[in-house]
Parts: structure tokens; sequence; C-alpha cells
């Protein structure tokens, strides 16, 4: 039963990272204590359809006996194997279902997932708001959706959280950092729920939450996890790392031909903690990425300088305070529109250009 206990525990904490309680499947037999659930982010603005791209997508293993947590993000453009033996991005193959992407992620890293989580934008949106916002810490100061984003800890509500998931353009590294950014907010979730105020009330939260994620982890198991949650309120050490590839084609089409060296370590990452082994971010999964820049100029000074000079071309932004809010955003766009640049509404350095703004 004790076992039992820490099996449910863990699985909340995975299916609470967005919504737990949704178009539940046919019962499954329990978990051991250590498993794996494939997270998958769907590209979808309106109501949870069946299939649509995969855009975030994250092996969560996990060891109850040693309250550990693996996240492996798998870049949505990794060339891959579809059940029907073609190959293509994996995003692509969300469009055939999440039992094709499981059979996808099984097939090409050896692994034996059983339980999937899948969430769509405004299901995401309503979780975060439902339990009160965030907090994440950011690797970057960076601007994105309208939103500002401060190296160090951030509390975000929904939409910020949204758009804090979402956002690649302002990386070097760009849909790299998007995954990073993805583990993050799940690592604050797991943070958030081990000890937090909406396990005191779970069946209310679950009521206001229950469009949110389909899943297949049973509901039954999911009322338990609560409770064995709310009984023991076990903080887990999650360490996160993310494969890689390089850039190709596929005819007309960009993918990302898998870094095989890559793949291997988080074959071998995953296989410890199936084993019982606890990990160290710094020492088992160093980020890859470190020191890399954004790219958007995020520096809340050299925003200021770029609002000034779009006040003084014509295009009102309001206060130059900083913060690329929707009003900035719309006279970087006139800007962008009137010179012949690519209209995105972000500061870039061919908006910089334009304006006379020295980086």
């Amino acid at each position: 039963m004790k076992r039992i206990k820490k099996v449910l525990s863990i699985l909340l904490l995975v299916v609470l990272i967005v919504q737990p309680a949704i178009l539940i499947h046919a019962e499954e037999p329990e978990p051991s204590s250590a498993f794996q659930v494939f997270f998958s982010g769907i590209d979808n603005r309106g109501p949870l359809i069946p299939a649509s791209n995969t855009d975030a997508n994250i092996i969560i293993t996990v060891n109850t006996d040693t309250k550990q947590i693996l996240l492996v993000h798998i870049p949505r453009d990794y060339y891959m194997e579809f059940p029907d033996g073609t190959k293509d991005k994996l995003t692509n193959n969300g469009l055939n279902g999440i039992d094709a992407v499981v059979w996808s992620v099984n097939n090409f890293f050896g692994t034996d997932i059983q339980y999937y989580l899948r969430f769509y934008f405004q299901g995401f949106i309503d979780f975060i708001d439902a339990m009160g916002g965030i907090d994440v810490e950011s690797e970057y100061t960076f601007s994105a959706g309208g939103y500002h984003y401060e190296k160090g800890m951030n509390h975000l509500n929904g939409s910020q959280a949204l758009a804090f998931a979402r956002e690649r353009k302002s990386f070097k590294v760009g849909d790299r950092q998007r995954g990073r950014d993805q583990m993050l907010l799940i690592k604050a979730a797991v943070k958030a729920f081990s000890s937090g105020p909406v396990l005191q009330n779970y069946a209310a939260f679950l009521e206001m939450t229950r469009n949110c994620l389909e899943t297949n982890v049973p509901y039954t198991y999911i009322t338990r996890m609560l409770q064995a949650q709310l009984d023991t309120g076990t903080e887990w050490n999650v360490v996160m790392t993310s494969v890689n590839g390089t850039d190709s084609s596929n005819g007309a089409a960009y993918v990302m031909e898998p870094d095989m060296e890559t793949v291997e370590k988080a074959q071998k990452l995953m296989q410890r903690v199936l084993d019982g082994e606890v990990l160290d971010q710094d020492a088992d999964a160093p980020n890859p990425y470190a020191g890399a820049s954004a790219l958007d100029f995020a520096d809340k000074d050299y925003i200021k300088r770029v609002q000034t000079a779009l006040n003084e071309a014509g295009y009102d932004c309001g206060e130059a305070d900083g913060l690329v809010g929707p009003r900035t955003q719309a006279a970087i766009k006139a800007c962008q529109e009137a010179h012949g640049l690519s209209v995105d509404g972000r500061i870039g350095r061919e908006l910089a250009k334009t304006l006379g703004v020295d980086e």
C-alpha cells in the first residue's frame, strides 16, 4: 500500500502539470514504482481535437522510490519513423493521433511508454490561472507575445506562461530553448504541486479544470493521487535534458536529423532513473546551450531606446517603459511594414538599424 501511495503521488504531480481530469480512457493495471509518461502539447487554439500537430514533446521518466523525475525534450522537427513506415518530422505525426506519436517515440528510443498527457492552448491557460499562476525561473531576459520576462524568477498567469512556453524566435538556439522553457514550466508545476494550496480543495479544482487535458491515466488513480500527495507533501528531484540534431531537409520541408550521441545519452539517463539512481542536474545533464544569448535585445534600457526612437519617428508606442506590450508591438509592426521589413512585432537587428539605435 505504501508503494501504491508513492506511485499515485508522482502520477498526480505529472498529471497536474497541466490538467488532471478529463477524457479518461479504460482502466489499466496500476503502474510500477518506475514508469514513463509522454507529454504532448498540440498546436491548436480552439477546443481539444483528436489530431493536431504536436509541438511540445517531452518524455517524463519517474521513479517513486528515489523521488526522481527526468524530463527529456524532443524537438518538434525530429526526423522519425511513423507507424505506417514513412518518416517525417515528429510534429506532423500528431495529425495521426496521440497513439501514433507515442508509438514513434517508443520505437525510436526503445522505451515502453504507456501513459500520456495531451493539452491545448486554452486548456493550459485555464489550468495555470486556476492554480493562481506559477513561479518559473527563466534562463534569459526576453520579451514575447506582449509580455516581458526577467532572467530569474517570474510569477506568470496562464497567458504569460503560454507565451513563455511557445517562444523560440528570441533565442539563438530557437526551438531548443523553447523545449527547455517548457521543461522549466513542468519543473515549476511539480514543485508547486508537491505541497500547494490547490491540494487542500482538490475536488473543486478538478471540477474547475476538467476540460483542459486529455490523458489515459485512469480517473480513479487521479483522485487517489491527490489524496496521497496531500498526505505526504513529498518533494521531488527534477532533472531536465534534451536530444539534439542538425538542420536538414526532406524534399522542401525542414527537418532535424537526430544526433545519436545525444539520443544515447538520454537513453542512458532514462534507464538510470528506472534502475533507481538519483541524478544531478549539473553533473549528469548540463545545459548544452548555456551562454547562448537572447536575440531580441531584451534589456530594458535598450528597449527604452528603441521605444524612444519609434516615438520620434512617428510610431506611437506610448511611454518608453522598457516593456514590449501590445502598443509597442503595434508601433514596431507599423515601422516594419513601412520600411519593408519582416512584420513580426519584434525588436531585431534590422529594426534597430532602421531606427538608428546602437546595440
